[in-house]
């Protein structure tokens, strides 16, 4: 009777630990599910002219880019340049917000990559970019 209990037992525990794995891992799901559902994929000519032509001036030389309506209700252009994953922020008045640009980790600058080593060990650095935004002080 005793080795039944003790089976029992381990097989409780190994089903809630089981069951744990599984809500972490949907919740691993659900947290990178999030940005997708919020950002919804648009198709150039659901995006206002306006919006478009602000693009095009600021990116000429940009032929195709991939759109999007940010949750905070801002375009979001995606778009390759010169082999570099650049993404342009655009408000609804057509305002260029903000543009973020994908770059090698071995071109972070050196203050960077130390606080990433003391600060956040442990830690996978997924994704390295350059942010550069419009600034209403100089407007």
């Amino acid at each position: 009777m005793a080795c039944f209990q003790s089976t029992t037992i381990n097989l409780m525990s190994e089903m809630k630990r089981t069951a744990q794995i599984l809500i972490a891992f949907v919740i691993i799901v659900i947290a990178g599910a999030v940005p997708a559902i919020c950002a919804q994929v648009r198709a150039s000519k659901q995006v206002p002219a306006t919006v478009r032509q602000a693009f095009r001036a600021k990116f000429p030389a940009v032929r195709f880019a991939a759109w999007k309506i940010k949750s905070d209700g801002n375009y979001e252009a995606e778009f390759t340049l010169k082999r570099k994953e650049i993404a342009a922020k655009f408000d609804v008045t057509c305002k260029w917000i903000e543009t973020e640009s994908a770059i090698p980790r071995s071109q972070l600058p050196t203050a960077v990559s130390a606080a990433i080593a003391q600060k956040v060990q442990g830690y996978k650095v997924v994704e390295t970019q350059t942010v550069r935004r419009w600034d209403e002080t100089r407007a």
